[in-house]
């Protein structure tokens, strides 16, 4: 018997996703800590909307396990949704110096928490967020995505809101690979005018010049408002201090009462913002505001695109920029290939809507990081989402990534020994749309797994006649053979022509096998399977 060989030909435009994942979803009040072991380990896995409601009441008042925890990795291992209910911030912190926070590696192990709300707010909470503080040596954030909405008034305290974290200082920071979806509302309230908002995070302090610290392949796609006044506004940070900032990505809308305010930074001292990307409006009042599309207030500032909307709505006097404001002619301020649309900057290059979706890569701009096309405006290449279709062979696994809603042409080629008989899209039934072997899926918004069963030639009339000689599906990531007759023998090999099952069935029976090829002789039928 002759190999076939599959091919994949023209795999055109399609989307990446990650497998789907368990969701745990949470009563509101319910909490466990008994993942922690006894606090031996060094690693903890948090698997239930319990686990992580647990992991708050470590570091809330009365508890105070965090010295405990200090170093430790926290992997969470399902999506939460917390379903709205009112969310306890992680860490506390108030003007007392009263503290509980923190110290390690949370790696949200690219699942998602959704369903954050945070409403009341008391004195142990300057720092408002999933994570309300992080103030020892470690703050480490990665691959999670968080969504929901915060809607807090300061009383009597100013704060810090982030839809990840209110409030960091620490000597090693790390936020990695995070979306936030987040609305933030801060209300009127009675506070000084030192609150701090950031679609990421609300303040960022890195302990001593010269340590250890990053933000890296961040977006954020909420919504910002404050009507009390605010210092700092950012879509990704509001406040920072020497953090460097790569790779993130903005579409935030920003209102409100502030002085210094960005679509990436509302300010950083002397930190450096470089390959971002804003697009979004910035509508603020205040007594004296620096409003730019990257940042209010930056000293370094390389390889972004910004395509801002300012609106003084009122106050004493707005600067902006589609930039940066603040900087001077002294040599302290860094500004390189930068691009923008929109109204006329001191710094930057403007370039029309065309120009910018011209597909053409921008100057020193790398194209490991940006993608450009033509039709669309740069864009940070972690921020497009993408799925995957795939499929089995003997030759391994072929497949490609594409942006989602596109669409993907596959050439199923075979050699004379087998046709393809039937053709699953995940494990539902997808023959009638091949043609000429040529399967064509359109507006793909998930990963497709291809399944195919193929027969040998001198089989497929037959098998058309009559249900009773039997027919081969895929259900529920099983394969299913049905319609047999009675008593009929089943053996299933795998390519190196080892037997893996071999049973009598009785007209219907299912088989759980892992991805791959098989062979499949039941009765005097032959079939080949790419699961």
């Amino acid at each position: 018997m002759k190999t076939k060989t599959l091919l994949l030909l023209a795999l055109a435009i399609l989307s990446l996703s990650q497998a789907k994942a368990d969701t745990s979803y949470w009563d509101g009040s319910s909490w466990s800590t008994a993942w922690y072991e006894n606090g031996y380990g060094s690693v903890y896995h948090i698997k239930t909307a319990e686990d992580l409601a647990g992991f708050s009441k470590c570091f809330s008042q009365g508890y105070y396990m965090y010295g405990q925890m200090t170093g430790c990795t926290i992997i969470l291992d399902n999506d939460i949704d917390l379903n709205g209910y009112e969310w306890t911030p992680i860490g506390i912190s108030n003007p007392s110096n009263v503290y509980c926070s923190f110290d390690g590696t949370f790696d949200g192990n690219g699942h998602t928490i959704k369903g954050l709300h945070i409403s009341n707010v008391d004195s142990y909470r300057m720092g408002v967020g999933l994570f309300g503080v992080f103030l020892n040596s470690n703050a480490i954030i990665k691959n999670l995505k968080v969504s929901g909405d915060i809607n807090v008034t300061p009383n009597g305290y100013s704060y810090s809101v982030g839809g990840m974290a209110g409030y960091i200082q620490a000597s090693n920071v790390q936020i990695e690979d995070c979306t936030s979806d987040v609305k933030i509302t801060v209300n009127s309230g009675s506070s000084d005018d030192s609150n701090r908002i950031g679609g990421v995070v609300g303040a960022l302090y890195i302990d001593t010049e010269g340590s250890n610290g990053y933000v890296k392949r961040c977006s954020f796609t909420g919504n910002i408002s404050s009507s009390t006044a605010c210092h700092a506004i950012g879509g990704i940070i509001g406040t920072d201090s020497q953090t460097p900032i790569s790779e993130c990505s903005s579409k935030a809308t920003i209102d409100g009462i502030v002085a210094f305010v960005g679509g990436i930074v509302g300010e950083s001292y002397t930190g450096t913002v470089a390959d971002c990307f804003y697009q979004g409006n910035i509508s603020v009042y205040g007594s004296i505001i620096y409003a730019g599309g990257i940042s209010g207030n930056c000293m370094n500032i390389k390889n972004c695109v910004t395509i801002p909307s300012f609106v003084f709505k009122g106050g004493n006097y707005m600067y902006s920029d589609p930039i940066e404001v603040m900087s001077s002619s002294d040599g302290s301020y860094h500004i390189e290939n930068c691009y923008y649309q929109g109204d006329a900057g001191k710094y930057g290059t403007y370039m029309s809507e065309s120009e910018l979706k011209s597909g053409e890569p921008l100057n020193g701009f790398d194209t490991d990081i940006w993608t450009f096309e033509k039709g669309s405006y740069p864009a940070l290449s972690f921020t497009i989402q993408k799925y995957k279709v795939f499929v089995n062979t003997e030759h391994g696994i072929f497949g490609t990534l594409v942006k989602e809603g596109g669409n993907a042409n596959l050439s199923l080629d075979t050699d004379e020994d087998w046709v393809i008989s039937n053709l699953f899209v995940n494990d539902v039934d997808c023959t009638y749309m091949l043609e000429n072997n040529v399967l064509t899926l359109k507006d793909i918004t998930e990963d497709k797994h291809i399944s195919i069963v193929y027969t040998n030639p001198t089989n497929i009339s037959a098998l058309k006649k009559t249900a009773e000689n039997g027919s081969v599906s895929i259900k529920d990531g099983k394969l299913v053979l049905k319609d047999f007759s009675n008593n009929t023998r089943v053996s299933i090999y795998n390519m190196d022509g080892k037997l893996l099952e071999n049973r009598v069935i009785n007209s219907e029976d299912s088989f759980n096998l892992p991805s791959g090829i098989y062979i499949i002789k039941a009765g005097m039928k032959s079939f080949k399977v790419a699961l």
